[in-house]
């Protein structure tokens, strides 16, 4: 669009001002022509064999479909038509040399990567109509997570290990730890055989990741701000152990496979092309800095979170003063900032919100006990004081060994009955439900009492029973805001992104949550993302509720008089 002079504005007749005026309106008409060439632009979807050996592009499917999940295995869908010989290749575990099929995804800066697996996971169908397609059904990435053990002792052999492998200390930095410590026992072939023993190469890999087909992003200990945590595992998997963990501290692991091409995960970063990059990172700003709320009115308003004295409550204290996170911001990079994100939807005739669901589940108990074993050395105590009490006034009667029979037919009785549990109330939530309320609960597993593990197992029961206020949001792409990663759209999986309701009673109210799931559809004729923000399981059916809190029953009832 031409700038045109303005004889009332003197600023207007300077012709080198206009000049540059010109340029800098057609440069933005350019960019914005770029972008809608970009995202118009098909995605980039590529076959790997088992070695990330590539096979080929997909470029003739008939639909497809990518799911991101925060903080969980997501999947992706492939229609081909039969007879391609990517297709014939996929098909035939026989007719190749390695079994696995790979599949990264590339769009708007983000990229899924993932494996095909699952029950049926290949499938060839013909249709009543006499349509005949394969069906190649994957699982991302982060499923490696679901089939890797923390080891009591990740640095011995399997026949002597420890009672359980324990950290303690700020949350990303000790997650990133245990499963560095795991990545290493397996690919650093410590106590076991290489995946090929006649490969020279694979032998003495204890330290060197040049050769892993996964690794961590590593980060200073001494610049971790999240909050601290206490790991516990006796041979769990790591999504199970750390899934408290990244729930409590609201942290989100990120799984990228590394290219031929990308730039290094980290400077002088040295891994194989086709290695899964793991991180977590905390995109929220919940600990720090960030907005849980906020109205149309006033804006969102910043917020800091810290826990109370009983290290159980948590304080929420308004942040007063301005920033601008946004104004070293240089190039064509979009995007937020945790500390003050700004994406709004706002709900009406013309809006990005597809679907839109609010609750509110009242907060129960007040008290939490928790334990089941006595604090370390109570049982040592009383066991040592037995002996030696008995055996003194044995020696009186002539039998210096009373003690020890004595401590053998009392320990079945006194073993786990001092120390063994402890409670902590909420004052805050005894103040806030009223004068009649839900008393106590006790926590599901039993733990050492008084001990770093047990207080994560009070503040893990106390989350449970929390007041939440649910709201998941359906958004789509475009509806002012770009869904991408990399600087390529405004928000991403995890980001705050914020909602109206105008059928909320109190008008104007925004209510703010992560991005929890993405997801990415396409066929030949319609292509696009789409988003949920807030709790995917809010309105999840009861059976289904039913089975998760029955397994995760089956895992707690596993762990009774470990820790």
């Amino acid at each position: 669009m031409p700038v045109a002079a303005d004889p009332t504005n003197p600023l207007l007749m300077d012709p080198d001002l206009l000049e540059r005026m010109q340029r800098i309106a057609d440069d933005a008409d350019r960019e914005q022509d770029r972008i809608a060439r970009r995202r118009r632009k098909r995605p980039l979807v590529r076959l790997w064999d088992g070695d990330m050996v590539y096979r080929g592009r997909v470029t003739n499917e008939y639909e497809g479909h990518f799911q991101w999940r925060m903080n969980n295995t997501g999947s992706a869908r492939l229609l081909l038509p039969v007879g391609h010989y990517l297709t014939n290749w996929a098909i035939d575990p026989w007719g190749r040399t390695k079994q696995n099929v790979h599949l990264t995804f590339d769009k708007d800066g983000a990229r899924w990567g993932g494996r095909c697996a699952g029950d049926a996971s290949t499938r060839i169908t013909v249709g009543k109509d006499g349509k005949r397609y394969v069906e190649l059904n994957f699982l991302d990435d982060y499923e490696e997570l679901k089939n890797l053990l923390v080891w009591c002792s990740p640095y011995l052999p399997s026949i002597i290990q420890k009672r359980a492998f324990v950290l303690a200390g700020p949350s990303r930095y000790m997650l990133k730890l245990a499963l560095f410590l795991n990545i290493m026992r397996l690919e650093g072939n410590w106590f076991s055989l290489p995946d090929d023993p006649m490969d020279l190469a694979q032998w003495g890999q204890a330290f060197n990741m040049s050769n892993w087909n996964m690794v961590v992003n590593p980060h200073s200990l001494l610049s971790d701000s999240s909050p601290w945590t206490v790991l516990s595992s006796r041979f769990e998997y790591w999504h199970d152990m750390a899934e408290g963990t990244l729930a409590d501290a609201q942290l989100m692991v990120t799984t990228r496979r590394y290219l031929a091409g990308d730039p290094p995960p980290w400077p002088g970063a040295n891994i194989r092309p086709g290695a899964i990059v793991f991180d977590v990172v905390d995109v929220s700003g919940y600990w720090d800095e960030t907005s849980t709320g906020g109205t149309i009115w006033d804006g969102l308003v910043r917020t800091v979170v810290q826990l109370a004295d009983n290290l159980v409550d948590e304080i929420v204290t308004t942040v007063t003063g301005s920033i601008d996170p946004y104004q070293n911001i240089v190039g064509k990079w979009i995007g937020t900032y945790p500390r003050q994100p700004y994406v709004v939807y706002r709900d009406g005739q013309i809006s990005g919100i597809d679907a839109f669901d609010w609750s509110f589940t009242p907060g129960t108990v007040v008290q939490v006990v928790a334990g089941g074993h006595s604090a370390p050395g109570v049982n040592e105590l009383m066991s040592n004081g037995i002996v030696l009490g008995g055996n003194y006034l044995g020696q009186l009667i002539g039998l210096p060994t009373a003690g020890v029979i004595a401590d053998t037919f009392l320990k079945p009785i006194y073993t786990d009955t001092v120390g063994a549990w402890w409670t902590i109330k909420s004052p805050v939530r005894a103040l806030r439900y009223g004068w009649s309320h839900y008393q106590e609960g006790r926590s599901d597993s039993a733990k050492r009492a008084y001990t770093l593990s047990s207080l994560m197992d009070l503040r893990d029961t106390f989350h449970k029973t929390r007041p939440r206020t649910t709201h998941a949001a359906t958004l789509g792409d475009g509806r002012p805001y770009r869904i991408g990663d990399q600087g390529q759209g405004h928000w991403w999986l995890g980001s705050r992104i914020g909602v109206t309701n105008k059928d909320f009673p109190r008008k104007g109210v925004v209510f703010v949550e992560q991005a929890s799931q993405i997801d990415y559809d396409y066929d030949r004729d319609s292509r696009g993302w789409s988003a949920i923000t807030g709790d995917p399981r809010v309105n999840e059916a009861p059976g289904e509720k039913n089975i998760r809190l029955l397994r995760s029953a089956l895992v707690a009832g596993q762990q009774l008089g470990v820790i």
